[in-house]
């Protein structure tokens, strides 16, 4: 205990030699906790880089404790930073592939209900039929009846469906 407080004597006096003997002591330790959280090597190593630039950058603000586990907090904190991220990412990657995938659907649906729906009907059908919104959400975009946004696309599947079907005298 007491040759930490040495340790970090020196780590705040800017010794580099202190630095480096924290680093090689602890190194190992940090990758291992970061790779159990992230799972991504590369990663490992900048999550290690900013553990070690965060313990230089905040030295003057440590005010005793454990170092190993300051530091692996740390390690710990800014993997699941980058966890998060991560996810966060690959959801968004994940709506736009959907989104993709549904756009040739939806310029063809578009092309067929826009000749036979008015603009209420079709912005109705576009946000349920396509963009999946359910009708309370689209009651509220509206301003209007959960009950009267599910009436009127009922109202306007049945134009489509009838157009659709070669009935011609819904078309608007």
């Amino acid at each position: 205990m007491l040759n930490e407080k040495i340790l970090i004597n020196r780590l705040k006096k800017r010794d580099d030699k202190a630095f480096e003997e924290v680093y090689y002591k602890y190194v190992g330790l940090v990758k291992y906790v970061a790779l159990q959280i992230i799972k991504d090597i590369d990663e490992v190593e900048d999550i290690c880089q900013t553990v070690f630039i965060k313990l230089i950058d905040n030295i003057d603000n440590f005010r005793g404790g454990n170092l190993k586990y300051y530091l692996l907090q740390i390690a710990k904190n800014e993997a699941r930073l980058i966890l998060r991220k991560k996810q966060y990412e690959n959801k968004y990657i994940e709506e736009q592939k959907y989104l993709e995938n549904k756009l040739p659907i939806a310029n063809e649906v578009w092309e067929s209900v826009s000749k036979v729906l008015n603009s209420e009907e079709l912005y109705i059908f576009m946000l349920h039929f396509i963009y999946n919104f359910n009708f309370k959400d689209i009651a509220k975009e509206l301003n209007k009846g959960k009950t009267t946004c599910y009436n009127i696309y009922k109202n306007a599947l049945n134009k489509v469906k009838n157009y659709l079907k070669g009935d011609e005298k819904n078309e608007a």
